[in-house]
């Protein structure tokens, strides 16, 4: 175990060659909301590899009496810049800030790193990114015009001192409901995934509309490809080594009217050569039944549709054979009168060669819960690790869930009263084992793993967090072929 906080600990942002950072509050999660006016300071930490503090440094949250507004931490040129926002009392003045700290902890001034005299609501979802080798620094804010759609964003360059150095405005298709879904920096290089809703010809669903997805890649010369993929379908993009798009996700034929929901027929995945803007591979497949069937309970096995509803693209991985696995996960929030339910239920693992051929599909057990807090994603989440060719996952569990028969469809809650935690591994065949690792012997301590709170290292080397009350711990997991 590496420490045990007294204070919430909310975020573990990131870390470095000697160990990891975050911050530390007393009020609770502020990830959505504004700080409010009790929260007067939060303190910074850095912990190294063996668990011990390094520091920790208090941070007043006042700045020209203005309120702060969600903190982001990065480990930039020899410091480390936390950064926040704030809109003035004019509610048009919209600031990003840093406030730059050593390695030593020593906290400086404040820098103003961006102002806008013209606020857009869209300011509150400005993105910051690093260049690979950290040489470079980006911010980048969309414009909104109307029904809260993304009509341009700008594109800011800062060295690692954070002088700002250029800005550059991209003009996204004229089209009203094109919307950027997901932004990837490497080598200099913005690559943007962004979507184009076409109408399908179906009687009776016009309310109903399907995304046709384009990949729009800028360059460091703002030279601009759009590759259009000819299909209707739930998108993710991710990178190789070398740069080339991979896009995958899944795909419906034509749009059903069923339990007033909308059905996936199958999984598909492209890749792009980045030079040329070519395709290297394109496939797509149906599910094979008895994947989907695997872990459920025969009434909804009978189902079949539903079962392919709201299942996502979570994460892209290559292999060191230029193979790759893709994780899906069935995840999805439904209105329900006053409130709304999120579900969480199980993985689906993907493997294709580097050829492009579909090698097999794997479902991965995890409990099934809908809960109307969205917090629940601390329980319901996992993490993805690998060795090799071997895919490991860690998640939440209740006591009899790892060894449940296969026919019974568990839909048991997972509290602090009764967690254990499983690892799954998954080898290079598509063979499955899995194995508790961390089991609570004593229910009063009220201790759960969070998953989502947790940071990744290294592809095998995790800091874990976990609760016990109002305490947090970390402890250091080390996944070994």
């Amino acid at each position: 175990m590496i420490a045990n906080l007294q204070l919430l600990l909310r975020f573990i942002f990131g870390s470095d060659s000697s160990g990891c950072y975050g911050l530390l509050n007393n009020y609770g999660d502020f990830r959505y909301t504004f700080v409010k006016e009790k929260m007067k300071e939060l303190a910074f930490f850095k912990i190294d590899l063996k668990g011990e503090f390094v520091f920790t440094k208090k941070i007043e949250l006042k700045y020209k009496e203005e309120s702060i507004r969600l903190f982001r931490a990065y480990n930039i040129g020899d410091n480390y810049f936390l950064f926040g926002s704030y809109l003035a009392k004019d509610k048009k003045t919209f600031t990003i800030l840093a406030y730059p700290i050593d390695k030593k902890g020593n906290l400086a001034t404040p820098i103003e790193v961006l102002t806008s005299a013209t606020f857009d609501e869209g300011w509150y979802n400005y993105n910051l990114y690093q260049d690979d080798d950290s040489s470079a620094f980006y911010i980048w804010s969309p414009d909104k015009e109307k029904d809260n759609v993304e009509t341009a964003f700008h594109l800011h360059g800062f060295d690692t001192s954070l002088n700002h150095l250029w800005t550059k405005e991209f003009k996204l298709p004229a089209d009203e409901f094109y919307r950027v879904d997901k932004m990837i920096f490497k080598k200099s290089k913005l690559y943007v995934l962004g979507r184009i809703p076409r109408d399908m010809d179906v009687k009776r669903l016009e309310k109903y509309k399907l995304s046709s997805y384009d990949l729009i890649t800028y360059q460091s010369a703002h030279e601009t490809i759009t590759l259009n993929t000819g299909i209707a379908a739930r998108c993710f993009m991710n990178l190789d080594e070398q740069g080339n798009p991979i896009l995958a996700g899944f795909y419906v034929k034509e749009l059903r009217l069923k339990y007033d929901s909308k059905y996936l027929d199958g999984f598909f995945c492209m890749k792009y050569d980045f030079k040329s803007g070519s395709q290297l591979f394109s496939v797509q497949q149906e599910f094979p039944y008895e994947v989907l069937t695997e872990f459920v309970s025969e009434k909804k096995a009978k189902l079949g549709g539903p079962l392919l509803l709201d299942l996502d693209v979570k994460s892209i991985s290559t292999r060191l054979d230029g193979s790759m696995y893709i994780v899906s996960e069935h995840y999805a929030h439904v209105y329900a009168g006053e409130h709304i339910y999120y579900n969480y239920q199980n993985l689906i693992v993907t493997s294709i060669s580097k050829e492009g051929i579909i090698e097999w599909f794997k479902t991965i057990p995890k409990p099934k819960q809908s809960s109307i807090m969205i917090d629940n994603i601390k329980f319901y989440s996992y993490l993805k690790g690998s060795v090799g060719d071997n895919v490991y996952f860690m998640y939440n569990e209740n006591y009899d869930n790892p060894n449940r028969p296969k026919t019974i469809d568990h839909a048991g809650l997972i509290n602090c009263n009764d967690v254990i935690t499983s690892l799954a591994t998954l080898d290079r065949k598509g063979n499955l084992a899995r194995q508790t690792i961390f089991k609570e012997d004593n229910p009063k301590n009220k201790t759960c793993i969070e998953p989502v709170n947790s940071l990744k290292l290294s592809e095998n080397t995790f800091i874990l967090y976990r609760t016990s009350g109002q305490d947090a711990k970390l402890g250091l997991l080390k996944f070994e072929k």
